[in-house]
């Protein structure tokens, strides 16, 4: 049975976003599920490494620029996992895990304690984060 794909447009609306965030999380967790397979291979030479994308997924009035632009760096993430995540490319396999900080990152604080610090704390194969999304007190 084929997926139809669906193609959200700049300036549409809210929901284009959305969308473009579930696709994106849904292919994000079939790429780590990919590169944990791949890493267990026994034809595997490479290590697994890990990044946090940390962003304020959360709002209460969507901001189209803002969204676009979360949008397209959680798909760049993608394309970078897609690259790497093949045993015949160099470098390592590629692992992306997406947090998120809340409307204007109101919730980095308890989100970096209580997911992010156990997570780099038990799983040495995640190195850093990207973003977060903003400069404020919180991150």
């Amino acid at each position: 049975m084929s997926q139809k794909v669906l193609k959200p447009q700049k300036g549409k609306d809210f929901l284009s976003f959305a969308l473009r965030l579930t696709v994106g999380r849904r292919n994000d967790l079939k790429k780590n599920a990919i590169a944990d397979e791949l890493f267990h291979d026994s034809q595997n030479t490479k290590p697994l490494i890990g990044v946090v994308y940390f962003l304020g997924l959360t709002r209460s009035i969507a901001d189209e620029d803002t969204d676009w632009a979360s949008a397209e760096v959680l798909e760049s993430a993608l394309v970078a996992q897609r690259e790497q995540n093949n045993l015949k490319s160099p470098g390592p396999l590629l692992r992306v895990v997406v947090a998120n900080g809340g409307e204007r990152m109101s919730e980095a604080v308890r989100v970096v304690s209580d997911m992010l610090v156990p997570l780099f704390r038990d799983d040495p194969t995640m190195l850093g984060v990207i973003g977060p999304d903003r400069s404020v007190a919180a991150t």
